[in-house]
């Protein structure tokens, strides 16, 4: 027991002294004797009962701190004489006094706390102080008699404002020892609890009432700001060794050893993780559906995990598992949960998606919040969002005159450009026309319909959309409009009526087109040629073990890594390498695989988008490759000779 509760002499009698409601907790040093007093119950009976008997205790846990009946054993290390006086009645803890009572001779084989012995008569400077603290308001003072310094001073030093902020009680800490003096204060307003100690301050947001609880580090603004990774642990009412998972203290009845300074995890702290991870995912979830200010400072402190260790893993496993229920309310009134929110396409900035989301009229992708607030839960939620805005959605919003207006100029012809991008492919690859005449353009002051534009309105829009796609979406997109861009003079486009295109066009998916490509080149060589046919500008890494073969930039900006995978035919198993597996993993949306394989006489190119999320990857021991045998991405055919 001693060497379990060892170094906590002031840690357990603080624990007492708020489990007895006291106010105050004082400790002093006089004449070489330690003096620990507290103003709260003073002892009955039954207390003096429970404090000679270890495991006595009855305090009811949960209920209290202490609840083991054995904390105050470990004060033994600071003497081998210690007197309690409370409730006008002194008793004492003696090892010599119940050797001499016992008749016994040696002194280690008497326990020092289990036989009370009461007290008429003490040391006159003893007894001068213990009445100085009785007229200062103090109902009960532990005396320790000769103490052990080294002990006590070890553990004093190592005291933060942390070990005040979960009790129910005391409110003012004083402790003057051997030269070390240090004071501390609790002032609690509603749910804000302000610390000082010494030449410090802090103040916290605490969630939850007796049982769990959570605390939250504001800043002179009181807004929620992380907590430095030393105050980010676990409490169970005091401070564990146990690494937080979020920069926030978790505090509940968690199992311990009996040093209460490591968690164990049982059903005890099962049940108490769950409960902690409720209540977080509780106060989340209200003030994303209040619009509440403090928002983005509690999504800064969840948004990035402290540690990985095992007790704060379990407690994230839970707090996952309830966000990804329909929690979020969005502005056309239901409840949908983070996955049916939109992420940033990559083609868009920061700055963009958030301007976007904003203004977008579709209500259902949106959250209540807004501001600064639906900027940082977007950025939250993109963890979860399974996709961005479908074309469908895109084309509603550019039809959408208040959305048009919200956008600066560059952004519009962006937009347009992915979009046109993206109805182009859907039209070669799907066989699934999208109208876009119904989406708005700049005409003077005004927006106008593109099917109702001028002629002058539509040479300028398309002058300006050229110089972010490729030749061939162009040609594409005068077959949808009936109209031609003429490109002699690099400074002109001149609007002139539609001719026949003589340029190869990529086909839809089983109608192949008749430009052709070398079948005895080299995969990735063949890949280039088709990357090129696209309209974008390749170049080969394949040399460099980056873990793709390709860089390729479109029209837009965008750059592709591409890893080219060669089979003899569809179906035919694909692999990773660790390096292609960890490129993946950085470049996420902009990485590709491209499968190059023969389908009759054609060439076909598959191309799969992010494959780390849209196949399904199997760990083979052999030199660690990740393999798949299913995938199903965007088939390309080119004739091959």
């Amino acid at each position: 027991m001693a060497e379990s509760y060892g170094e906590r002499v002031f840690v357990e009698m603080l624990q007492n002294a708020d489990d007895a409601e006291s106010t105050r907790f004082h400790v002093v040093e006089r004449d070489g004797h330690v003096f620990i007093a507290n103003d709260g119950k003073p002892f009955d009976e039954t207390d003096v009962k429970s404090i000679c008997r270890s495991g006595a205790s009855e305090k009811q846990r949960g209920k209290s701190i202490g609840y083991r009946g054995v904390g105050f054993k470990s004060t033994t290390h600071l003497s081998d004489t210690i007197y309690i006086h409370s409730n006008d009645c002194t008793f004492s803890f003696s090892k010599s006094l119940a050797a001499r009572r016992l008749n016994i001779e040696d002194l280690n084989a008497v326990p020092t706390i289990r036989i009370p012995f009461l007290i008429d008569e003490m040391d006159s400077g003893v007894l001068d102080t213990m009445n100085e603290l009785k007229r200062a308001g103090f109902t009960t003072i532990f005396i320790f008699q000769n103490a052990n310094f080294q002990t006590l001073i070890q553990e004093v030093e190592s005291v933060t404002e942390d070990y005040l902020l979960f009790l129910r009680h005391i409110q003012h800490i004083t402790i003057d020892v051997h030269g070390i003096k240090l004071h501390g204060t609790i002032q609690k307003r509603g749910d804000v609890i302000s610390i000082w100690f010494n030449d410090r301050s802090s103040s916290w947001k605490q969630l939850g009432q007796d049982g769990t609880q959570l605390a939250f580090l504001l800043n002179d603004n009181q807004e929620i700001v992380p907590c430095s990774r030393r105050q980010a642990v676990f409490h169970c009412y005091l401070p564990t060794y146990e690494e937080s998972p979020f920069a926030l203290k978790i505090n509940s009845d968690f199992s311990t050893d009996p040093s209460r300074k490591h968690i164990s995890l049982d059903v005890r702290t099962d049940e108490a993780l769950n409960q902690s991870a409720s209540l977080l995912f509780s106060e989340l979830q209200s003030q994303v559906n209040s619009d509440a200010p403090q928002l983005p400072g509690l999504i800064e402190v969840i948004g990035k995990r402290n540690t990985f260790n095992k007790i704060p893993r379990r407690f994230i496993e839970e707090f996952y598992s309830m966000l990804r229920t329909d929690w979020v309310l969005a502005r056309d009134g239901r409840s949908v949960s983070p996955e049916k929110f939109k992420k940033k396409p990559p083609f868009l900035d920061e700055s963009e998606w958030n301007l976007i989301r904003r203004h977008t009229p579709l209500l259902g992708t949106l959250p209540v919040t807004s501001g600064e607030s639906l900027q940082s839960l977007d950025g939250f939620l993109h963890e979860f969002a399974k996709e961005s805005y479908t074309l469908e959605e895109w084309i509603l919003m550019m039809s959408t005159e208040d959305f048009m207006k919200s956008l600066p100029h560059p952004l519009y012809i962006k937009l347009y450009a992915n979009i046109f991008r993206m109805a182009r492919n859907q039209d070669l690859f799907s066989q699934a026309t999208q109208d876009l005449h119904g989406c708005l353009i700049v005409s003077v002051d005004t927006y106008v319909l593109i099917r109702q534009a001028k002629e002058d309105d539509l040479y300028t829009f398309f002058n300006e959309l050229r110089k972010h796609i490729s030749v061939s979406e162009l040609r594409w997109i005068q077959e949808k409009f009936e109209i031609d861009l003429d490109f002699t003079s690099s400074s002109e486009t001149l609007l002139i009526p539609k001719q026949t295109s003589s340029l190869p066009r990529v086909s839809r998916q089983g109608q192949p087109i008749k430009k052709v490509i070398s079948r005895w080149r080299a995969a990735e060589q063949q890949c280039m040629e088709f990357e090129v046919i696209q309209g974008n500008t390749p170049r080969d890494v394949s040399k460099q073990n980056l873990g793709y073969d390709i860089v390729s930039r479109t029209p837009s900006g965008e750059e592709r890594y591409i890893e080219v995978k060669s089979v003899k035919n569809r179906g035919a198993k694909i692999s990773f390498t660790n390096n292609e597996y960890t490129a993946a993993h950085i470049h996420g949306d902009h990485y590709y695989i491209c499968v190059v394989y023969d389908d009759a006489e054609d060439l076909v190119f598959e191309y799969i988008r992010n494959p780390l999320e849209n196949l399904a990857l199997e760990k083979v021991v052999r030199q660690w490759e990740w393999v798949c045998e299913e995938y199903d991405g965007e088939i390309f055919k080119v004739q091959g000779q």
